[in-house]
């Protein structure tokens, strides 16, 4: 189930920062760049995620692409200009968007595939206790 979360993170947080065309690309961008099988893509668009290495590279690629994580850390900026641009945003969840990031920054990983996973997981957690979950889910 933890997997199946972690992957509508990522795809929810593309589909409402960027359009059909750009995500495509970058979905292409990082086929290429991580060596993805056409099958990962596929479990990818059709919300399914396996905890293939291939798989956890995607989900780091793609929160690259979109600056959600840079270099093996928390991108703060990028998770909090998507949090103000959620329709609903306010004072209240930008604080508590504000209390996942910091919560999810000391996580430490060498391999960047392992830390995108990871990153992604412990955003999905924070965001559920803090009832985040139009911003991260």
């Amino acid at each position: 189930m933890m997997k199946l979360i972690c992957l509508i993170l990522i795809v929810l947080t593309v589909e409402r920062s960027y359009g059909l065309e750009d995500i495509e690309k970058i979905l292409a961008d990082c086929k290429t760049s991580e060596k993805v099988p056409d099958v990962e893509i596929m479990n990818f668009k059709n919300k399914v995620m396996s905890e293939t290495k291939e798989a956890k590279c995607l989900t780091t690629c793609i929160m690259e692409k979109v600056e959600l994580i840079k270099g093996n850390q928390i991108n703060a900026n990028g998770m909090m200009q998507l949090a103000k641009s959620m329709p609903n945003s306010n004072e209240k969840m930008l604080q508590s968007a504000t209390e996942a990031v910091d919560e999810c920054k000391p996580i430490k990983e060498a391999d960047r595939c392992e830390y995108g996973f990871k990153v992604s997981k412990c955003l999905m957690d924070a965001a559920a206790k803090r009832q985040l979950s139009s911003i991260f889910a």
